[in-house]
């Protein structure tokens, strides 16, 4: 692998590696499946369960790490195969679960769960489509330059 000079800052986190290949890549230990293109990662665990009891749901694959293994459901919507997946709670996980769903095969990816709000008027249930978000969590800075902030792609 070839090595670059990275510009050393005050604090590691406001570096950044422009190389697109990590010293541990998912591609190097999963096979990619024809058949996986589309993924839903949720984090309502009782709607999984529902359709599990509901006989709609296939295991297919697993996501497998030191704490916890997340299985890779199949199922069909609208005549399409789609897949179904739990999310994994705190950011390098989520990270490297997606890394090793990207090295299956998945190309486009719906992401479902559950937020609290500041706001009053907000009520539970309400659709909320993010537009940006302050960067605290550390992962994204080894995808994207540092920055305070990122907004969300909107073509998206």
């Amino acid at each position: 692998m070839e090595s670059k000079k990275i510009d050393i800052k005050e604090f590691p986190i406001l570096e950044f590696d422009e190389s697109r290949v990590a010293i541990i890549e998912a591609t190097n230990f999963i096979e990619p499946k024809e058949e996986f293109e589309y993924c839903i990662i949720t984090f309502f665990r009782d709607a999984i369960e529902k359709m599990k009891t509901e006989g709609k749901l296939k295991e297919v694959a697993c996501l497998h790490c030191e704490t916890v293994d997340l299985p890779i459901y199949e199922t069909y919507f609208q005549g399409k195969k789609v897949h179904i997946t739990l999310g994994y709670l705190g950011a390098a996980g989520s990270a490297g679960f997606l890394e090793e769903l990207i090295a299956y095969g998945f190309q486009k990816f719906i992401v479902c769960g559950g937020a609290g709000v500041l706001k009053k008027d907000i009520a539970v249930g309400h659709l909320i489509v993010p537009i940006s978000a302050v960067r605290d969590e550390g992962v994204s800075y080894h995808y994207i330059k540092p920055s305070r902030e990122i907004e969300c792609d909107p073509k998206f």
